[in-house]
């Protein structure tokens, strides 16, 4: 049993969360905050998911904010994409998956997933960036065709819908690699093959690569289950 006492816990728990603040804020410091992440125990970890000012869920949720946006920024970006994903596996904590809860950005409250496809959906120029840390995260969640909760009259958009709509190439390949399912139907009874359709006519050139990589991968899989199936 431990000997400390629930205030000095409670000190212990302040200062671990304020120095990964201060590390997750400032860009140079990840490999520190990963460093720290990798030293904690998991009594501190357990205590920081749930704590008062902030938990592992905002941390997550910043640390992406801040590498994903200004990604273009940094000397290395694969360095910085596999040290992010260095300190996201840092901060895992046995059965409790904060790649599922969301957390409050702005006026809306995503998860991990929602919050990075945003960022990079934005940055036009990025090429492969981020695509491993889409990776990281969709393996790591229990459902990424969870449809969000929305208004009456809004559509409600799995991760892999939302990125078909940005015109998000990379992004929405890399879902389905991931498992993303094509053919769940939202509110509106619309698929993610339904939002497909209807970028040939406003994007062309991502409905036709899109609809390539769909019908090699179909091929692909298709030779998979054959040299699965017994003789």
């Amino acid at each position: 049993m431990s000997s400390m006492t629930p205030k000095s816990n409670n000190d212990n728990q302040e200062r671990a969360l304020a120095i990964l603040r201060e590390k997750v804020m400032v860009g140079a410091s990840l490999a520190e905050a990963v460093s720290i992440l990798q030293r904690l125990d998991q009594e501190t970890k357990v205590a920081l998911t749930t704590y008062r000012d902030g938990n592992y869920t905002g941390l997550a949720h910043q640390m992406i904010s801040r590498r994903l946006m200004y990604g273009n920024l940094v000397p290395s970006r694969l360095d910085t994409e596999n040290m992010l994903i260095e300190a996201l596996t840092a901060m895992e904590v046995g059965e409790f998956n904060f790649y599922d809860l969301k957390y409050d950005h702005g006026d809306d409250a995503v998860n991990l997933l929602e919050l990075t496809l945003a960022l990079l959906h934005k940055n036009r120029d990025r090429g492969d960036y981020g695509n491993k840390i889409i990776v990281h995260i969709a393996n790591r969640m229990s459902n990424i065709d969870a449809l969000p909760e929305v208004e009456e009259n809004d559509a409600s958009l799995t991760p892999l819908m939302q990125s078909i709509l940005s015109g998000d190439l990379q992004a929405s390949m890399v879902l389905v690699e991931c498992g993303a399912s094509l053919d769940l139907l939202n509110n509106r009874g619309k698929n993610a093959r339904d939002y497909v359709e209807l970028k040939r006519h406003s994007n062309f050139p991502f409905y036709l690569e899109f609809k390539t990589f769909l019908l090699e991968k179909a091929y692909a899989d298709k030779l998979v289950a054959k040299k699965r199936k017994p003789i």
